[in-house]
């Protein structure tokens, strides 16, 4: 197959399932994590949260993941009572509360 034949091809099939693997679903943030234990705990955190406007959903996932990082299981094994005021402070919404 030549380059451009090659090139047309694959964007054929971007455009066939781009779409498979981007979404506004909540969910779509454990995509991000590599490490199972990290998936599986970002799983339960995302899904505790995961009612009402998708859109604010995301907004705080987003929030609490940037806060976090991506390293969930590390950070929940290190997370102690002294750092959850401050924590809470920064995940507060107008409309949720981010408790741990």
């Amino acid at each position: 197959m030549n380059k451009k034949n090659l090139g047309k091809y694959l964007d054929e099939i971007y455009l066939k399932y781009k779409h498979k693997h981007s979404s506004k679903d909540p969910v779509w943030i454990l995509h991000k994590l590599k490490n199972s234990r990290d998936i599986e705990i970002a799983g339960l955190i995302v899904s505790c949260y995961s009612y009402g406007r998708v859109d604010q959903i995301n907004a705080l996932m987003n929030k609490l993941f940037k806060r976090i990082g991506y390293d969930v299981h590390e950070f929940t094994l290190n997370f102690s009572e002294q750092k959850i005021k401050s924590f809470l402070r920064i995940c507060i919404t107008d409309s949720m509360l981010l408790r741990i």
